[in-house]
């Protein structure tokens, strides 16, 4: 019902599975809304019973509450029993009733019954969201113009009672973002091209390295976020964004050189400053190589020359239109040799694929090999498009083995494309669901059998 909605969800339309609320603020607008509703419920041909609907009402009772152009509101049905409750009676000890304590005990059922009445969101509009923790839990409050839409409230487990109060201040964010996701990370994001979050991505590498060298003094240093960013060399300019800007190198309240100032507190914080920069850039940089080498890990550098000979490695779950076999794991990995008649670029080669190829001929380095002796099986002609789907040939044999500390019995199956010599342990089970023709306790000849069923499925 939502991809349905969709075009109108939250313009005028609430869904809760089959349940539709149409809203709107005069009645004009409400009979247009409502024409569109039911034309897009026509339209998937869904069907709704007159007599579970309601149109035109101020005030109706949704999921349990009552929404009204007030805001939503608790449905007083629901608390009417707290309102009858009777002041407890004596059973069997002395108790004093008295003036103080009825009006405590109407206090009681007064807050109990006397809910917030919480206003619908409009998303044209900024939220506001409010945390706070305690000793005990966290809770939150999303806001807009000052009234409140909903809220959270959450007891805090055992592990995170012994968090300081920044901690559990910092839970309570995380919480609220994750519970209210859908009204934050909105279209209208203040994010408005890859340049920002680019910025703000480093400014958080900047200060998730000053949080971890200087717990204590981090927040003295925040204001040098900024003095970094302008001061860092951008590698399209080649130059700060401060150089840009005014022509010049920055210089910190006028002062260049650190023992040029003569005012001693100023040249100790010029000092100080100097060794968190150079500590940060030392964090920075012993993080850029972890990168490095966590990306490396799976890098190799190739270098082909031309009238080299490689071999070209397809894969069989994206290129489909060269490899559409129903097995892809019996698929080869590299096809060849092919020479290499071009070099385009420091990354591509230009290679003597076949007329009838189906694949551009300029194919990235990372998708050659040279072309030496290996025991990788490698296939010299590549394969021909919509090709038939591989079956089983013959059974060879079978064996037990363990799989998450269960008996699983395979069998050994040579399949008839692309070669007969071409063997590989399957699943009994999942081979008898794919191919229930298949006779697995004894060495058959499966070929004809295979074909004649698959065609008897088509």
């Amino acid at each position: 019902m939502n991809e349905i909605m969709a075009p109108m969800l939250r313009k005028f339309v609430l869904v809760f599975v089959d349940d539709i609320l149409i809203y709107s603020k005069t009645l004009e607008d409400h009979a247009q809304h409502l024409q569109q509703v039911l034309a897009v419920l026509e339209q998937q041909g869904l069907k709704v019973k007159k007599s579970k609907c309601a149109f035109a009402k101020k005030e109706i009772v949704y999921l349990g509450h009552i929404i009204s152009a007030q805001g939503v509101s608790t449905d007083k049905s629901k608390v009417a029993p707290i309102i009858k409750w009777q002041p407890p009676a004596n059973k069997g000890a002395q108790y004093v009733w008295n003036s103080e304590k009825e009006a405590a005990f109407q206090a009681l059922k007064s807050a109990l019954v006397t809910a917030l009445v919480l206003a619908l969101p409009d998303f044209s509009k900024t939220f506001i969201v409010e945390t706070d923790a305690c000793g005990k839990g966290v809770g939150a409050v999303l806001i807009q113009d000052n009234h409140p839409l909903v809220f959270i409230i959450k007891a805090l487990g055992p592990r995170h009672k012994g968090l300081s109060t920044y901690e559990k201040e910092c839970l309570a964010i995380l919480m609220a973002v994750d519970k209210w996701r859908s009204y934050l990370q909105h279209a209208r994001h203040p994010e408005t091209d890859g340049q920002t979050e680019r910025v703000n991505q480093c400014l958080e590498g900047f200060l998730r390295c000053f949080v971890s060298s200087c717990q204590t003094q981090w927040a003295q240093w925040v204001p040098l976020a900024e003095f970094w960013y302008n001061t860092m060399i951008h590698s399209t300019l080649g130059k700060t964004p401060f150089e840009v800007l005014y022509g010049h190198t920055p210089k910190h309240f006028g002062v260049d050189v650190v023992d040029s100032c003569q005012i001693p507190d100023l040249h100790q914080w010029l000092k100080d400053r100097a060794t968190m920069q150079q500590l940060l850039h030392q964090h920075l940089e012993r993080q850029q190589q972890r990168m490095k080498s966590q990306a490396d890990k799976k890098r190799t550098e190739r270098h082909f020359e031309v009238g080299a000979m490689v071999y070209l490695r397809l894969q069989p779950y994206v290129q489909t239109s060269v490899a559409t076999q129903g097995t892809h794991k019996l698929a080869f990995r590299f096809y060849g040799p092919f020479q290499v008649i071009e070099k385009v670029g420091k990354m591509a080669c230009k290679l003597a694929l076949p007329l009838s190829s189906k694949i551009h001929h300029v194919i990235h380095v990372s998708q050659l090999k040279k072309a030496v002796s290996s025991i990788v099986p490698v296939q010299d002609q590549l394969p021909e498009p919509y090709c038939e789907e591989v079956v089983p040939d013959m059974v060879l044999g079978s064996r037990w083995c363990h799989r998450d500390s269960v008996l699983v019995r395979q069998v050994k199956v040579r399949w008839q494309w692309p070669s007969e010599a071409l063997a590989t342990w399957e699943d009994e089970e999942e081979l008898k669901i794919k191919y229930p023709i298949v006779q697995l306790g004894d060495k058959l000849d499966l070929k004809e059998r295979v074909m004649s069923w698959t065609k008897g499925m088509t």
